[in-house]
């Protein structure tokens, strides 16, 4: 199998246990079925499953609680591999043919917090991750990834460790300025605010952070939805939070993040 030459990349052995979770889903699934199609439905739901056990497994190798959904009725008309990660969100789980070119359809976007890649083996023996991408990371005009973009695992794991260090700030925090950041996001997706933030924090220039923090926080963001940007619909009785809040905010947050 071959790896990328910018980061390790992991293999996951696909046993018995793998393939008979894949065929658990997989007979749930066929009951929903369309008789034509059963076949190209097996086999897309059988790829599907070993790449959610694959990255399962993975995760449980690095103690991040997760667990997965089978419905069958929705693995039969939509091509997804969803894996719920607990108190963080949901990711996608992508099988791939093509080893330097991803993508994925629509329904594969919806509510993820970013996705996974996993290239198997010829014998379904082995199951080879080869990186990560956040969700608000992709191009918007095409919902193609090429594989010199993806970032490692490694990163991966502290994408999760910001999103969650940033929830329990945010649900939990118990400052009177933080306090003030979450009742101006009571009418807001916490997780689609605190994706942005985190993207915010690895990808602008520092002096300009505050500004773009506080365009979020007052609704004015963009999120990214079945792969199309959108700027964020807000009340009209949405008042920004002044920028000296919104620093000392922004200070405690990326102190938090600083830890990992």
């Amino acid at each position: 199998m071959m790896t990328n030459p910018t980061f390790p990349s992991i293999t996951i052995p696909l046993g018995r246990e793998a393939h008979e979770f894949a065929r658990q889903v997989i007979s749930e699934a066929m009951q929903f079925a369309e008789t034509p199609q059963k076949q190209a439905v097996g086999k897309r739901v059988y790829l599907n499953s070993l790449a959610v056990y694959a990255v399962q497994s993975y995760c449980k190798w690095q103690f991040i609680e997760c667990e997965f959904h089978p419905h069958g009725g929705l693995f039969a008309y939509q091509d997804i591999a969803p894996l719920t990660l607990t108190h963080i969100g949901t990711i996608e789980c992508r099988p791939v043919q093509n080893p330097e070119l991803f993508s994925f359809p629509p329904e594969a976007t919806e509510d993820r917090l970013g996705y996974l890649f996993v290239q198997f083996s010829e014998s379904l023996t082995e199951g080879e991750l080869l990186g990560f991408m956040p969700r608000l990371d992709i191009t918007v005009s095409s919902p193609t990834i090429y594989r010199n973009q993806l970032q490692s695992l490694d990163e991966f794991i502290d994408y999760l460790f910001r999103l969650e260090t940033a929830t329990n700030l945010l649900t939990q925090g118990t400052d009177p300025i933080i306090q003030q950041v979450r009742e101006q996001l009571s009418q807001f997706s916490l997780t689609e605010i605190i994706t942005q933030l985190e993207q915010i924090y690895r990808q602008d220039p520092p002096p300009e952070q505050p500004y773009l923090v506080q365009d979020v926080l007052s609704g004015q963001g963009q999120v990214l939805e079945m792969g199309i940007q959108r700027e964020t619909q807000v009340e009209e009785s949405v008042v920004s939070l002044n920028i000296e809040v919104i620093e000392q905010f922004w200070h405690q947050l990326k102190n938090l993040w600083s830890q990992e």
